[in-house]
């Protein structure tokens, strides 16, 4: 944050050396402690945060460019209302998930259906679901972007 509103201009540049050197020091912590996301060791803090840096900075460079802002736009509007589409998808994977229908034993629910529909298109099942996933985010966005138009932000 420092970086962005200090040196707007140099800001990727600024983000991608600390994100580099911090992705570096926690290679060189790995020999001491593992890196281990179950247990948030410090190397795995250090190298995740590094990365994540420099994923930031790549996309701050490429946000430069009008053609890239525009297909970005969608990130955008899930990003302004970031506490909304977390419960958005929470709430909307709750009714996915619920048997709905059938009878018994064998009650299905939206996710069954969506799922055996894509599979019926896309054959490998890995793909298919995220398929449905990207479906779901589609439907998420989709119902947020009226807010966005609008300039309105929930925030806590």
């Amino acid at each position: 944050g420092y970086a962005l509103r200090r040196f707007p201009q140099r800001a990727a540049l600024y983000l991608l050396i600390a994100g580099v050197t911090l992705f570096v020091a926690g290679l060189a912590l790995n020999p001491a402690f593992v890196i281990n996301k179950r247990l948030w060791t410090s190397s795995f803090a250090l190298l995740s945060s590094g990365f994540s840096a420099v994923l930031f900075a790549g996309l701050l460079w490429l946000l430069k460019f009008q053609m890239v802002d525009r297909i970005l736009t969608s990130l955008k509007v899930l990003g302004v209302n970031a506490i909304l589409v977390f419960t958005l998808s929470i709430l909307l994977g709750m009714i996915y998930a619920f048997p709905w229908f059938g009878s018994g034993d064998h009650r299905l629910s939206i996710q069954n259906l969506a799922n055996t529909f894509a599979l019926g298109f896309i054959p490998d099942p890995y793909v298919a679901s995220l398929a449905c996933a990207l479906a779901m985010l589609g439907l998420i966005t989709a119902l947020v972007w009226p807010l966005y138009r609008r300039s309105i932000f929930l925030r806590l």
